[in-house]
């Protein structure tokens, strides 16, 4: 036998599906602030210098200056690494890794090598490092030259690629 229309409206009114439905909309509602959030919050863009090569030189008033040149890979945020720039160094072969930071300010670019990288040079404040600096240790560099949402990046990773798409034959 059918159930009627108002039969099925008075079930409900016994039914206990409001809990649920405002349950479900909490928790809806904390995930789409989370998204919002992540999705939202800038991040750091930071260029990364490979293979360097820490050197001494030697001024005329006997001083030593110190300088630090790694290679960058052509990219978007090399283009953001201007002369100024503050630079944190990570120097390799040290007992501990935290005994190798050094504070760098970038200083000149050099044209690209055969393999495509460009060379950037780093001055080293040596006064400010704990431990001796020795001639020719290896490291390498990262610079800090803005910040991006997640989702700007996205966007912007998109366009590069219809960009490109469409300059393709």
């Amino acid at each position: 036998m059918p159930i009627s229309f108002t039969e099925t409206l008075e079930s409900l009114k016994h039914d206990h599906y409001k809990p649920f439905v405002l349950w479900t909309i909490a928790v809806s509602a904390v995930l789409l602030l989370w998204v919002a959030w992540f999705v939202g919050r800038p991040l750091p863009l930071v260029a990364h210098g490979h293979d360097g090569l820490l050197t001494a030189v030697t001024l005329p008033d006997g001083s030593a200056a110190w300088t630090f040149r790694a290679a960058f890979s052509p990219g978007d945020a090399l283009a953001h690494v201007v002369p100024g720039s503050t630079a944190l160094i990570q120097l390799d072969g040290l007992a501990e890794p935290r005994f190798g930071r050094l504070q760098g300010v970038v200083g000149t670019r050099g044209p690209a090598a055969a393999d495509g990288r460009i060379p950037v040079d780093f001055a080293v404040d040596a006064a400010a490092f704990k431990v001796p600096l020795q001639d020719g240790l290896r490291g390498r560099a990262r610079v800090h030259v803005g910040q991006a949402t997640p989702l700007q990046r996205v966007l912007a990773a998109l366009g590069r690629r219809h960009v490109t798409a469409e300059a393709a034959p």
